[in-house]
């Protein structure tokens, strides 16, 4: 993992988790608050070109919405000049690729469905 540190408001990007197909999710604090949090920080100018707006938008407003144990909170949304930062729970564990990877070098199959 890539060390990092950004200070943005009152948010701190500690550590770089991983990149998506809009930007990269960070590790995050808040000023105020100890726990941690995932960020994606993604470019404004990508965010905003009206292919990529409205599934950003849905995507939000469905994080926004729902409140399940297995899907993370969402935190806030905070944008500057150049980017955007969608704030959610931080859940550690891995991603579900590497998982499901890990499963199935040990016992030579997919989740079963009680796993997932």
């Amino acid at each position: 993992m890539q060390q990092y540190q950004q200070v943005v408001d009152n948010l701190i990007l500690i550590k770089r988790l991983g990149k998506g197909n809009f930007g990269e999710v960070y590790l995050t604090q808040r000023k105020d608050r100890p726990e941690y949090y995932a960020t994606k920080k993604m470019e404004r100018a990508i965010c905003e070109r009206p292919e990529n707006i409205n599934r950003l938008m849905y995507e939000i407003e469905i994080i926004k919405n729902i409140n399940h144990p297995n899907i993370v909170k969402f935190c806030g949304l905070k944008k500057t000049l150049n980017h955007w930062y969608l704030v959610t729970e931080y859940v550690n564990g891995g991603s579900l690729k590497d998982n499901l990877q890990q499963y199935m070098a040990r016992f030579q199959r997919p989740f079963t469905e009680v796993i997932v």
